[in-house]
């Protein structure tokens, strides 16, 4: 009956788990490079669609 559970030992990171939770913030460049491939399929679906084929 006097069993005492080391919480630490059973579940060791359970307590931490949202507290050091980090977003990471997207860099200019990652919004250049999806701008300028998004242009790129633009491009290719335009001129996909206007073949006289």
């Amino acid at each position: 009956m006097g069993t005492d559970i080391d919480v630490d030992e059973f579940a060791p990171f359970s307590h931490d788990a949202e507290a050091h939770v980090m977003t990471p913030v997207p860099e200019p460049e990652t919004y250049a490079m999806l701008l300028a491939g998004l242009g790129l399929m633009g491009l290719v679906a335009r001129r996909r669609k206007n073949r006289p084929f």
